[in-house]
């Protein structure tokens, strides 16, 4: 009789604990980490390719799990792995961050760089007219950015430019420095060239979450990782925590807006004589206040 009471007490401890291990989600075998911020300046595929690996190790030694480092040319192939769980995390651009509500953890610390139409020489908007513009594929919203965020709304891309993208800066750069369009925008810190008109700030490449089911201990774990991960690499100097605000400012600026700006030269006019004030003509003197008052 004891036996089978011991049987019982077995068999239900075993029970809870199949039980209480199928509502735990099994860690994962293998992760993913991607990199699509065409703004970063990359001589070549491989020094890009090399920032993701670097970070995927880094992130691979912190949470004990194969991670797979991924580079992307197009964000297509990211949105594509993205949604296959072939990547759980991605370090992205600020103006594609800008058309996409990823969960944003961290951004560089690099201060926002300016960005404007930049050319071999200086020169004006006027005289660009008709003129080939390079513009790297930064995201969906980059067009936009451009006219309604930098411009103001005063042109329109399509009728001022002869727009041409590239699939990222470097190559947008390289076309206006070996003549083949005549302007380009880009960071007004590039060097050999000079900005047209006053730029706009874009903030740097953020670190965003893409599997909203990952689990919360992995999630807190691969954000602290990527705060220590110190890497300078495609101008990245470490990373700070942030969430969406410095994307969703990019996302306002680029929505077209009703254009109050007059562009005028100031015409100086001179009063005549008779308009003029002679302050030494001026005598002020107190009011008589004896009315103002009552003596008994």
């Amino acid at each position: 009789m004891a036996g089978k009471q011991h049987m019982v007490v077995v068999l239900a401890v075993v029970a809870l604990t199949l039980s209480a291990t199928a509502g735990q989600a099994a860690p994962p075998k293998k992760l993913g980490v991607g990199l699509y911020a065409p703004e970063l300046l990359f001589a070549n595929p491989g020094e890009r390719h090399g920032l993701v690996l670097r970070l995927a190790q880094h992130l691979e030694s912190a949470l004990g799990v194969k991670v797979q480092g991924r580079a992307y040319k197009a964000s297509a192939d990211l949105e594509r792995d993205a949604r296959t769980k072939r990547i759980q995390f991605a370090v992205l651009g600020a103006v594609y961050l800008a058309s996409r509500r990823a969960p944003v953890v961290a951004r560089a610390k690099n201060a926002p760089a300016t960005w404007s139409i930049l050319t071999r020489k200086k020169t004006t908007l006027a005289e660009l007219k008709g003129k080939v513009l390079q513009i790297p594929r930064l995201g969906p919203l980059t067009a936009r950015f451009v006219e309604n965020g930098l411009l103001g709304g005063n042109l329109v891309l399509k009728t001022h430019f002869k727009v041409a993208q590239t699939p990222d800066l470097y190559s947008s750069i390289s076309s206006v420095k070996l003549g083949r369009a005549d302007a380009v925008f880009a960071p007004v810190a590039t060097q050999g060239l000079v900005a047209t008109i006053p730029g706009v700030p874009v903030a740097p490449p953020g670190f965003a979450i893409l599997d909203r089911k990952l689990d919360p201990e992995i999630r807190a774990k691969a954000t602290q990782a990527l705060l220590q991960f110190g890497a300078a690499i495609g101008g990245i100097h470490g990373w700070r925590p942030s969430g969406s605000k410095p994307y969703a400012a990019i996302a306002g600026a680029s929505q077209k807006r009703v254009n109050n700006m007059i562009l005028s030269a100031v015409k100086v006019e001179r009063l005549r004589d008779e308009e003029l004030i002679n302050l030494s003509l001026l005598h002020p003197a107190l009011p008589e206040m004896e009315d103002l008052f009552w003596i008994p």
